[in-house]
C-alpha cells in the first residue's frame, strides 16, 4: 500500500502533491502594503535561505509588490538572513552600512527579525523611530521583543488541522478532495513599525 503524504508550508513535490500552504507571494504583499501605507519607500528584505522555495516566493512577491507601486528593489536591498537570529543580525548590519540604508525592513521570519532588532540596538538605531521592522510567523517571541514585533501571522493551528484532515480523507480513500489547501495569513500590527523619520 502507498503511504499518504501531505506537505506542509513548502510544496516541493509539484502541483499534484497534497499540500497545506500559505500564499508566500501574498505574505510579501501584506508586509510591503503595511510599510508603504506608513510612508516607507526605501524598503529592504532580509530573506530566508536562497535554497528554499518559500524564500524565492517571498522574494518574488516582495519585488512585484514594490514594482506595482512604481518602486524598484535593488539587489543590495535583499540580503539572505537564513531564517535565523544570527543571519538576521548580520543581514541588518549589512543593510545599515549602505549609503542609503532602508527606513523599513521586511524579515522572512520572526527569528531573523529578532536578529535585525539586535543589530539596530547595537548600531544606535531606534525601532520604530529610525527604522521599522516586520517579521513573519507570529511566534511567541513576537510579543516579547522590545518593541513588540509587527508580523504576518501564519495560523499554525489551522495549518495543522487542515493537514490532519487532508491526511484522514486520503487514508479513508475519499474521492474529490481538495489536495492543495491555502490558509490565509494575517497582518498583526505591534510596536516595531511606524512612519519613516521626517
Amino acid at each position: 500500500p502507498v503511504m499518504p503524504v501531505v506537505q506542509v508550508l513548502e510544496c516541493t513535490g509539484g502541483p499534484s502533491m497534497p499540500s497545506v500552504l500559505t500564499d508566500d507571494h501574498k505574505v510579501s504583499e501584506q508586509a510591503v502594503t503595511h510599510l508603504w501605507d506608513l510612508g516607507h519607500r526605501r524598503i529592504a528584505h532580509i530573506s530566508g535561505s536562497k535554497n528554499s522555495l518559500v524564500s524565492w516566493e517571498r522574494i518574488t512577491g516582495f519585488r512585484s509588490a514594490l514594482e506595482r507601486r512604481g518602486a524598484t528593489s535593488c539587489n543590495d536591498m535583499i540580503v539572505d538572513g537564513n531564517y535565523c537570529h544570527e543571519g538576521g543580525e548580520a543581514a541588518m548590519h549589512k543593510l545599515l552600512s549602505l549609503d542609503l540604508p532602508p527606513t523599513a525592513v521586511f524579515c522572512a521570519n520572526d527569528a531573523s527579525a529578532l536578529g535585525a532588532l539586535r543589530a539596530c540596538r547595537e548600531s544606535g538605531r531606534r525601532v520604530p523611530d529610525d527604522i521599522s521592522i516586520i517579521g513573519v510567523d507570529d511566534t511567541s517571541i513576537a510579543t516579547m521583543t522590545d518593541p513588540p514585533l509587527t508580523t504576518i501571522r501564519q495560523p499554525r493551528a489551522d495549518i495543522g488541522k487542515a493537514a490532519i484532515n487532508l491526511l484522514i480523507d486520503m487514508v479513508r480513500g475519499k474521492r474529490d478532495i481538495e489536495t492543495r489547501i491555502v490558509i490565509p495569513t494575517q497582518l498583526v500590527v505591534r510596536g516595531s513599525t511606524a512612519p519613516p523619520p521626517a
